[in-house]
């Protein structure tokens, strides 16, 4: 029904919106039940859905500059890396700090798709194409919350870098002997 209907963006922003809201009840104790319900964190995938309607409609229209294009990605790049070397374990995660990873993922996300149909020069999202196409949703997460259970919460950083790159070879090794296989695709790497 909402996807049919003309005021599809103004519904999915709404409820997005009430989503938001309702991870902000992390300022008011309830923090696990803010971070854990997908009910707190919906927002964050409809980011998403409000970045695929906008590249679908954006296709049939004038795309921006290369210069904006790369601008933006810089940007949105630059806030992924703030919100991960700036937030810590005790911040009150999702809420307001989830606002800089999300808007960086949707710079990234639009601009590198955006810029990779206008072979934009140098763009931060240049290589990162490959990326998408791994299930690293799969991995990192359970990894990285073994770790935490290993270490009782207190992983160091080496332990989480390498829990990282264990991830990213475990989702390389699903994408290439599974999904590949089984979807007929060709492997990009």
């Amino acid at each position: 029904m909402i996807f049919r209907s003309r005021h599809r963006r103004l519904w999915i922003a709404t409820i997005a919106a009430a989503s938001f809201a309702v991870s902000l009840l992390i300022f008011f104790g309830y923090k696990d039940w803010s971070f854990y319900s997908p009910l707190s964190r919906a927002w964050e995938l409809l980011a998403g859905a409000m970045v695929a309607d906008w590249t679908i409609e954006r296709a049939e229209q004038q795309r921006p500059s290369v210069r904006f294009q790369d601008l933006c990605a810089t940007i949105g790049l630059a806030a992924i890396l703030v919100a991960a070397l700036w937030l810590k374990t005790d911040s009150l995660f999702p809420g307001f700090y989830a606002l800089l990873p999300v808007a960086g993922a949707v710079l990234m996300i639009v601009l590198a798709g955006v810029a990779h149909q206008q072979q934009a020069v140098i763009s931060p999202a240049d290589g990162l194409d490959w990326v998408d196409q791994l299930p690293l949703y799969l991995w990192h997460w359970p990894l990285l919350s073994y770790l935490g259970i290993v270490r009782n919460g207190v992983p160091n950083t080496i332990e989480i870098w390498i829990a990282i790159i264990l991830a990213f070879v475990l989702a390389w090794l699903t994408y290439r002997f599974i999904e590949i296989p089984f979807a007929g695709k060709t492997a990009p790497c």
